[in-house]
């Protein structure tokens, strides 16, 4: 067994982390959609002032899947080869 197999390439961290980090701003994400829209809306917000960070944060719940798929890739520790 290799040392790069017990110890873990940083691609293999930084895939796991941008997915959990995708995972935890994607149900942060549709929480906001939830509360912008509906009958469950808040009072004392306006939808435009959710729908802000709602945006914001579904754009960087992208960037994070799309680190969290390269670096899934492009890891060595399994292979992967497209078909």
């Amino acid at each position: 067994m290799t040392t790069l197999a017990v110890t873990g390439s940083p691609l293999w961290y930084a895939g796991r982390a941008g997915g959990t980090f995708a995972l935890i701003l994607l149900t942060a994400t549709v929480v906001l959609g939830i509360a912008s829209g509906g009958r469950s809306a808040p009072r004392r917000i306006g939808r435009f002032e959710i729908a802000l960070p709602h945006r914001n944060l579904s754009l960087l719940t992208l960037v994070f899947l799309v680190v969290h798929v390269v670096t899934a890739v492009l890891d060595p520790f399994v292979p992967w080869r497209p078909r």
